[in-house]
């Protein structure tokens, strides 16, 4: 399963998202958060990608980790996380993949082949260590926890959404 979060100023769908759709669906379903008004044309585009869009409101706290927030909720609200073996958490600003998509699937495969309990693109050192959160998979050992779903329930507050959000997930 995928949460990817989406915000564009001018409510489009941009054509980086849609390259982005294009690698992660064969791979995972979709469940798209926007805090945009698209177009109908935009929203069918979606539907040959998406298992599911959501729309939260536009000026939210937490930015795309209140998108993740509003996917795992629909996850767990509808059941779908308990047969899942990897949640992605995703957002626009992953612009990638830069390969092809035999590599891009061997490259996937390999990740959740192996024994790590949260993979992503790139690690940061920013304040602490973290993976940044614009591409994290985690297996089910880490969504399915009880730790997961606290953090992934809290209120966001104006501010501080790196180390509340991206620097916290991995505290958790």
């Amino acid at each position: 399963m995928c949460v990817f979060a989406h915000y564009a100023a001018d409510n489009r769908l941009g054509a980086g998202v849609i390259h982005q759709l294009h690698f992660l669906c064969p791979h995972a379903q979709v469940i798209f958060v926007t805090q945009s008004v698209l177009s109908a044309e935009d929203q069918a585009t979606l539907g040959r990608y998406c298992a599911v869009v959501i729309r939260i409101a536009r000026d939210v706290l937490g930015r795309d980790f209140t998108s993740y927030q509003a996917g795992v909720r629909y996850l767990l609200s509808d059941h779908r996380l308990q047969q899942t073996q990897w949640l992605w958490l995703v957002n626009d600003s992953f612009y990638g993949p830069f390969c092809t998509m035999d590599r891009w699937t061997r490259e996937i495969q390999g990740a959740e082949q192996s024994r790590a309990a949260a993979w992503g693109l790139t690690n940061s050192f920013q304040r602490t260590y973290h993976i940044q959160s614009y591409f994290v998979a985690m297996n089910s050992t880490v969504f399915k926890s009880e730790r997961f779903r606290h953090f992934m329930a809290k209120p966001w507050s104006r501010g501080r959404v790196i180390e509340r959000g991206e620097l916290a997930l991995f505290r958790e």
